[in-house]
């Protein structure tokens, strides 16, 4: 967010997504899942890090500012304005921003 970019995630490249439903690999709270944006520079040494663990690359970053969720055929499940979400995220937090 800090950035202002957008972001296409790709559920088909999560690690287990074979056996999960779009909806469960994004609201499930099983084992923990985090996204991490990466300089493209330093994509190898990042994911060396990582080496024998269920991780992967599942998108990118764009100048579009939106994010957008495509299901494991591909087919764009929703796309929603990074600022609106943005806004959505720091409503609770009033006065402290």
């Amino acid at each position: 967010m800090g950035g202002e970019l957008g972001m296409n995630i790709h559920l088909d490249k999560v690690p287990g997504s074979d056996f999960l439903s779009p909806t469960r690999l994004l609201y499930s709270e099983s084992a923990g899942r985090f996204i991490v944006t990466v300089d493209p520079r330093k994509k190898d040494v990042f994911e060396s890090l990582f080496k024998g663990m269920k991780a992967a690359c599942v998108g990118f970053t764009t100048d579009k500012p939106s994010l957008s969720v495509y299901d494991q055929k591909q087919t764009l499940m929703f796309e929603e304005d990074i600022h609106g979400l943005k806004k959505c995220w720091m409503k609770p937090f009033g006065a402290l921003i």
